[in-house]
């Protein structure tokens, strides 16, 4: 692969970023790692005790008794629509002229995002736990022909994060609690590539590599009063390198050259977490939720490619730390049945791409847990995510450095909606 090819390829994995995952967070984050905490919009995780809060907050399991588990699932189905709004493309010798293809794209994103958490009390003050979850990732599949062909077709990430976690209770009212990130990243992207004349087919770009990577996360829970719990964490950012090969065909003229395989590697970071919440009992019935999340995108910096024998400069993506809000409540109707609801807004984080772009958004959220007996309770939450109308755009060229330079300029505008629905299953074993 020529540097020209692997320099375009960055440019095209760099709307990696700004795909946004699962529609429940800016970016590629997704917050559904509790099915209790979705009923609520996660208006109060960090501050909340038991197994399936411990992606929020590594001191959740420091006040629990024996030994607990949680396994759950989220459904997740965005409806996108993205219009073309005049992208361009300027082949080599030729005057600007429309991209062309399909003038709507409709990108198909449908996930299930599942977790799982089990904790144990060692005695009267350490508790191990253990989490397995996906917190980023997306997945898209658009037209071969749509106008955003040349940023992307098909892409996917999928990130498993596995979190043993230790914690301690010093004191009745404090725990504090730590665990380590250890998270295997798999990705695969196609991307249609220009030949440089109009009337040829385009040729095909296929990506794949994975990899292993390493974290931390700290957090604190604070109960000064047995009706009030206040929660704070930190997660920090893990820069990811994935190694795999890039498969190129369909490159016809001087750039069959890039036609074949090459070994390949996909650096990006994961942004770092903080995160707040409180959590008040103001009635025998009735508790109130809040939560703060600071999301550090900007040590994301977009994807890079490097390839054998060149090293690529990544081109950047516009990116932005975000700070999401969410209040709630859990309402105890009676001793097996307890409901919840909340809303969340959630900032757009990143801002530069056509394939399932990024956009401010409000989260409205409901649930309910049933317990079916002392040692089994059921989890169920269902959420309704409203994008703002965004535009969107982005811009690229295609072996840029030749003489065989072809610049991409993209302009769409956004509607889209998303539903979650989960369900799960938690207590003591």
């Amino acid at each position: 692969m020529g540097i020209s090819k692997a320099k375009w390829l960055a440019a095209a994995v760099a709307c990696l970023a700004a795909v946004g995952g699962p529609a429940m967070a800016a970016g590629f984050y997704a917050q559904e790692q509790s099915v209790e905490g979705l009923g609520r919009a996660y208006s109060g995780e960090a501050a909340s005790t038991g197994a399936d809060a411990l992606w929020w907050n590594p001191a959740a399991i420091g006040d629990i008794d024996g030994r607990t588990y949680y396994s759950g699932n989220h459904l997740v189905a965005a409806d996108i629509d993205i219009d073309d709004a005049g992208s361009t493309i300027r082949r080599p010798s030729s005057a600007t002229a429309p991209v062309g293809g399909a003038a709507r794209s409709e990108p198909f994103d449908i996930s299930v995002v599942p977790n799982t958490a089990a904790a144990m009390r060692l005695n009267d003050q350490f508790s191990l736990g253990v989490a397995i979850t996906a917190p980023f990732g997306f997945g898209a599949v658009s037209r071969p022909d749509a106008f955003t062909r040349y940023e992307a077709v098909k892409v996917r990430l999928i990130d498993l994060d596995f979190q043993p976690t230790l914690a301690w209770r010093p004191v009745p009212w404090l725990r504090l609690g730590a665990g380590a990130d250890a998270e295997i990243a798999d990705t695969k992207f196609s991307v249609a590539l220009p030949n440089l004349s109009p009337l040829d087919a385009d040729g095909r770009a296929n990506l794949a590599a994975n990899g292993w990577n390493f974290g931390w996360v700290a957090g604190a829970q604070l109960a000064p009063t047995a009706a009030l719990t206040l929660g704070a964490s930190y997660r920090a950012a893990i820069a990811h390198t994935l190694g795999g090969h890039v498969t190129s065909v369909g490159l016809l003229g001087s750039l069959a050259t890039d036609n074949g395989q090459s070994v390949t590697n996909v650096r990006f970071s994961t942004p770092w977490l903080a995160t707040l919440a409180a959590r008040w009992r103001v009635a025998e019935r009735l508790t109130l939720e809040a939560q703060a999340q600071r999301i550090g995108w900007s040590d994301y910096g977009g994807f890079a490619i490097s390839t054998v024998g060149a090293t690529p400069p990544a081109p950047g993506v516009r990116q932005r730390d975000t700070t999401s809000i969410a209040v709630g409540f859990d309402y105890a109707a009676n001793a097996a049945l307890t409901l919840r609801a909340g809303i969340q807004d959630d900032p757009r984080a990143i801002r530069d791409s056509t394939v399932l772009p990024d956009g401010d958004r409000l989260i409205f959220a409901a649930g309910a847990s049933w317990r079916k007996s002392p040692r089994t309770t059921f989890d169920l939450g269902a959420a309704y995510v409203s994008f703002r109308h965004t535009a969107i755009g982005s811009q690229f060229s295609a072996f840029a450095g030749t003489s065989n330079a072809t610049p991409v300029s993209l302009a769409g505008e956004l509607s889209s909606h998303a539903v979650v629905l989960s369900f799960a299953v938690r207590g003591a074993f």
